[in-house]
């Protein structure tokens, strides 16, 4: 972000104020490794990006190791200057630690290093000051990256689960549409929901991958649902960076045509993030898909500012909104407050909302009487398979025959 608004050359130069802070503020403690000279001690090292090092030897300490290497990465916390301001630029930083010991972790220089690191990014996940490495996080690393090989191969040969989840005008409990889901069941029979499944396919690059396969689902299932006579949308989650493929638009035109489905048929749900960017690319994507009839919902919606100022620009169809926190909501709670607000922000945009994870009939009552209209979760389906859904239809159309 610095080097955008900055240049490089600007933003090393802010970045040299942190190191010299820093450096200064270690450059008499002899326990830091000095890779300098004794005349003038560096106690400090750049890495590469963000990332610095400091070596300490704890070897001749009579105290308990962690707490020595805790009140070192409290000392350099403080050692932080303040907002730091360069040419009508403003910035703050905030150390995070990695922990890792040298002959414990590993007698190899660069392990040890990579070790710290990945201990970094966990005390930076769990917005912690510091966290030491330790097996259980090698092993999870290594659990993550069979994760990443095994849905490669379950993209390619096709071993996902497929399902739908109907959405439901809530008075007249007429079905809209249907939104497709996805579960993959692991080797080791641990299952995984699409947003697990999306969060490990953007850390191994399959990410992609994936959103075309869901286009690909989600043209096979309109074929079946539309042989049923049942002309509703389908909508399909994808990643904003799937969003952003030059081919991406041309894979689900290609994908139309295959099936003889209309687009019109098609609605994507993006995520808000994809608002705030406020890229020409991110636009023209979704110019482009509403050009071919496909609509555009965002999901997980906040209803913050900076979002509602690009509703409008994005000419989006829809957004969604979790209730899941209703299940433990009182009376006058902000949850209600929000979600009111939302229902009645969007009524007057003439916006469809849609309430996610209906999951208690307590929730869409809640949900109801603060003025929601439409909704989808495990209270009227936990997914149907494609199989599934002519007999779970007809019971459907039975159990609300008045309301039809």
């Amino acid at each position: 972000q610095v080097n955008r608004a900055l240049g490089h050359h600007n933003s090393d130069i802010v970045l040299l104020q942190l190191a010299y802070c820093l450096q200064k503020s270690m450059a008499n403690n002899d326990d830091l490794l000095n890779f300098s000279s004794p005349e003038s001690p560096v106690r400090i090292a750049r890495l590469q990006g963000l990332h610095f090092l400091a070596v300490m030897d704890v070897s001749q300490s009579k105290h308990n190791d962690e707490i020595i290497i805790e009140q070192l990465c409290k000392a350099l916390a403080i050692a932080v200057p303040g907002p730091m301001s360069f040419k009508s630029f403003s910035s703050a930083f905030k150390l995070v630690f990695g922990v890792a010991y040298v002959g414990k972790d590993s007698n190899n220089v660069s392990e040890v290093i990579a070790c710290a690191e990945d201990a970094l990014l966990q005390a930076d996940n769990q917005q912690q000051l510091l966290s030491f490495f330790n097996q259980e996080l090698a092993t999870f690393n290594q659990q993550q990256l069979q994760k990443m090989e095994q849905l490669k191969y379950a993209i390619q040969h096709d071993t996902l689960q497929w399902n739908l989840q109907p959405q439901v005008a809530l008075n007249s409990k007429i079905i809209i549409g249907f939104e497709l889901e996805v579960n993959w069941q692991r080797q080791d029979d641990e299952h995984l929901n699409l947003a697990d499944m999306m969060a490990i396919a953007e850390q191994s690059g399959e990410d992609y991958a994936l959103s075309r396969e869901m286009v690909s689902q989600a043209f096979k299932s309109l074929v079946e649902v539309q042989q049923m006579e049942v002309p509703v949308q389908l909508a399909i989650k994808i990643t904003s960076a799937s969003l952003l493929e030059p081919d991406f638009i041309d894979y689900i035109e290609q994908q139309s045509s295959v099936h003889e489905v209309s687009c019109q048929f098609l609605l994507v749900e993006i995520k808000e993030e994809i608002l705030l960017m406020a890229s020409p690319q991110a636009k023209a994507s979704i110019d482009q898909l509403r050009s071919l009839g496909v609509e555009i919902v965002i999901d997980e919606f906040s209803g913050s500012y900076e979002a509602l100022r690009y509703i409008r620009k994005l000419a989006v169809s829809g957004i969604k909104i979790d209730c899941s926190t209703l299940a433990k909501a009182k009376a006058g709670s902000p949850d209600k407050a929000i979600i009111n607000t939302l229902i009645t922000l969007t009524r007057k945009m003439d916006l469809p909302l849609i309430g996610t994870n209906i999951n208690t009939q307590a929730i869409e009552e809640m949900y109801i009487a603060l003025g929601g209209e439409y909704g989808q979760g495990q209270h009227y389906s936990t997914g149907i398979s494609l199989d599934e859904l002519p007999h779970w239809l007809a019971a459907w159309h039975i159990q609300y025959a008045d309301n039809a």
